[in-house]
């Protein structure tokens, strides 16, 4: 933490300094990156096209975003010999591809070359304008064994350059508030095929790593879940991006598998859960998404720290706890503990339920305890 703080600072005195002189010396160097990613993807457009195999003609095209060239569509156009002919379409982010799984394939009547993902489900595929699927690589057409070995080479070099100005175009805050206030804005409605997701993240305003996330199908609202949690609960090495179906999800568990997710569901309190799951219509926002939450994680535990400040004395300890101990309510039932006493203690929860009220009191010596069992 004191890294990052130091960091920050840094950076933040840096900017306020130098911030425009430190812009005009990089903005040439983006430039140049972005320039050479854009005539890498026209060169690697210009080497793409139309390949026989046996009677079948295949038109292929690659094009895309001069704003983002990481971003790349690949059509591909059979025709047969009955001049029938049918048509996929692939959509992937170059960023994601692995640099020693590109590779070329020298077939018994055709060459190909395959763009590797590494088993990362990230490219969409397009049946005649329909998306059917996500898969892990692509696949294209070499006119012959030269033009396969320069798409290859081409593309391997290309791979950092993608990396480089995708990271930078999708960098987020390094600040805790920023971050928060930024996450908060990507959690929102998603759109499937099937069903539209809506979606809410917020954070509590009365403690830092609070947070409640809403999920909701549009068509039934009133089955919303909620849930409420600790972001320092969570785990920064059970960040999941999976794809089912056309649905991207991004996942995210709890640190030990604890149930420490609070549950409500159509207005009904739940069981505690363990992990939760929300919905993104692309690929990329997950995983920007994802590595957010993973600095976020890492920030809050930090903040908790902070925020639960260690005590100075026993009798400080013990003031603390029963200014915690505070009336709550789950479901129909409602809980009223009081804590009494010092060293040998009295703890008293009156539970009422539907204006029938049951008190339970349990007495202990504080020394019989055992702190390594504290849950």
């Amino acid at each position: 933490m004191l890294s990052q703080i130091s960091q920050t600072g840094l950076s933040v005195l840096f900017s306020r300094q130098f911030g425009f002189s430190f812009l005009f010396f990089l903005l040439p160097f983006l430039l140049i990156s972005q320039e050479s990613l854009e005539k890498s993807m026209a060169d690697f457009s210009a080497l793409v096209g139309e390949v026989q195999v046996g009677k079948d003609r295949y038109a292929q095209s690659i094009t895309f975003d001069k704003a983002k060239p990481y971003l790349l569509i690949f059509k591909i156009t059979e025709t047969d010999s009955k001049g029938r002919t049918d048509s996929d379409t692939y959509e992937w982010n170059l960023a994601h591809a692995e640099p020693n799984l590109i590779k070329w394939d020298d077939g018994r009547d055709q060459i190909l070359v395959v763009i590797d993902l590494g088993r990362k489900d990230y490219v969409k595929k397009f049946d005649e304008g329909e998306l059917e699927d996500y898969d892990d690589e692509v696949q294209l057409l070499a006119s012959d064994i030269d033009n396969a070995r320069e798409i290859v080479e081409l593309i391997k070099a290309a791979i950092p350059l993608a990396v480089a100005e995708w990271e930078a175009d999708t960098a987020f805050p390094q600040d805790y508030p920023g971050l928060k206030k930024w996450l908060a804005a990507r959690i929102k409605k998603a759109t499937t095929s099937d069903d539209t997701y809506l979606q809410s993240w917020t954070f509590f305003a009365d403690h830092p790593n609070r947070a409640t996330f809403k999920q909701a199908e549009e068509d039934e609202q009133d089955e919303e879940v909620e849930c409420v949690l600790n972001v320092a609960d969570l785990d920064p090495k059970k960040i999941d991006v999976n794809i089912r179906g056309d649905m991207v999800l991004l996942e995210l568990a709890c640190l030990d598998n604890n149930r420490f997710i609070q549950i409500t569901e159509g207005g009904e309190p739940g069981n505690y859960d363990n992990s939760l799951t929300v919905v993104f219509e692309e690929v990329d926002e997950a995983i920007i998404a994802g590595r957010a939450f993973e600095k976020l994680m890492a920030m809050a535990v930090e903040a908790q720290k902070e925020y639960y400040a260690s005590v100075s004395s026993p009798e400080a300890a013990l003031s603390g706890l029963k200014k915690a101990l505070v009336k709550f309510k789950h479901g129909e039932e409602s809980y009223s503990p009081e804590l009494n006493g010092d060293c040998l203690a009295e703890l008293t929860y009156l539970v009422t339920d539907d204006g029938e009220s049951t008190e339970y009191k349990y007495r202990y010596n504080w020394a019989d305890l055992d702190t390594a069992k504290v849950e």
